[in-house]
C-alpha cells in the first residue's frame, strides 16, 4: 500500500518531472508480489534505484550504513589504513570523495557507492587533531634543521668493530654504522662485513614536539616518493632523523625536503 501512494505522490502537482519519473520507475522496478519484500527491504531497493538518477532518498545513506552495522565503516577505515596518502588527503579535504568511492566499490562490490560515500564523507568530516593535519606535519617539518652531508660510507658488519660513528644500528644478524669517511679515514671491516660507498646522507633535527605527532616520518618520506627518490637507509630516534640516498640523489632530497 505505501508503494501506491508513493506512486501518485510522484505525479503530484509541484514534484520536477524528472523527480517523478525516478521514482515511479523505482517504485515499478521494485514494486513485489504480495509478502515478497517487507517494508525495509523495498525502501532500501527504491533508493538503490533512485540512486542512478542522483536521488538520494531523506536518510537512505544513513540507514544503508547503519544497515550494515559497524562492517562498513571499518572496511573502509581499513582501507584507508594500506593508502596513508590518501587517508591524509581525504582529511585534508582535497579528495574527491565520489571518485574514491567507486574505486573502494569495485574493489568491494557488496557495499554500494552511496553507502561507501557516506562512509568517507563521515570520516572527511571528524575534527582531526592538530597532531595529526597535514598542515602541522608541514609546519614541524618547516623549523626542522635540514643539512646534507656527503663523502659518508654505510659499513655493514655481523660483529661490532672500533670507529667513529654518525649513528649504528643493531640488528638481529648485523650492525649498521653511518660513518663519515672524512674523519674515520681507511675503513677495516676484514672478512667479516662490507663497506657502501657513494652515498649521502640528510640529516633532520626536528622539534621535540614530533615523538608525540604520528606521520611525520610518513610526511618525509611522502616528499622523497614524489621526488623518485630512493631511501636506502632511514633511522629515526627522539627528534633526530637520517636518511641515506645514493649521492647522485643527495641534492635532489635536500631540496625536495626544504622546498
Amino acid at each position: 500500500m505505501h508503494h501506491r501512494i508513493w506512486a501518485m505522490r510522484a505525479g503530484s502537482p509541484g514534484l520536477p518531472c524528472s523527480f517523478a519519473y525516478a521514482l515511479v520507475q523505482a517504485v515499478v522496478w521494485v514494486y513485489p508480489p504480495p509478502g515478497k519484500y517487507s517494508q525495509e527491504q523495498a525502501f532500501f531497493k527504491i533508493g538503490e534505484v533512485l540512486e542512478k538518477f542522483n536521488i538520494i532518498l531523506i536518510n537512505y545513506d544513513k540507514w544503508k550504513t547503519g544497515r550494515s552495522g559497524g562492517k562498513l565503516e571499518q572496511m573502509v577505515r581499513n582501507y584507508l589504513m594500506l593508502y596513508p596518502d590518501i587517508y591524509s588527503s581525504l582529511r585534508s579535504g582535497i579528495v574527491n570523495i565520489s571518485s574514491l568511492a567507486r574505486d573502494i566499490h569495485d574493489k568491494f562490490p557488496e557495499y554500494s557507492i552511496s553507502s561507501i560515500r557516506y562512509t568517507l564523507n563521515k570520516i572527511s568530516s571528524e575534527t582531526a587533531e592538530k597532531g595529526t593535519s597535514r598542515g602541522y606535519l608541514e609546519e614541524l617539518l618547516g623549523r626542522s634543521k635540514i643539512t646534507l652531508q656527503d663523502k659518508i660510507a654505510v659499513v655493514t658488519t655481523s660483529r661490532p668493530i672500533n670507529v667513529k660513528y654518525l649513528s649504528a644500528t643493531y640488528l638481529q644478524d648485523s650492525i649498521v654504522y653511518i660513518v663519515d669517511e672524512l674523519r674515520v679515514g681507511k675503513i677495516e671491516v676484514g672478512t667479516s662485513g662490507q663497506v657502501e660507498r657513494d652515498v649521502s646522507a640528510i640529516h633532520i633535527l626536528s622539534p621535540k614536539e614530533i615523538e608525540r605527532v604520528p606521520g611525520f616520518v610518513m610526511r618525509i618520506t611522502e616528499r622523497l616518493f614524489s621526488a623518485g627518490i630512493n631511501i636506502l637507509q632511514l633511522i629515526s630516534c627522539s627528534n633526530e632523523t637520517i636518511i641515506v640516498v645514493r649521492r647522485s640523489d643527495g641534492i635532489r632530497a635536500y631540496e625536495a625536503l626544504t622546498l
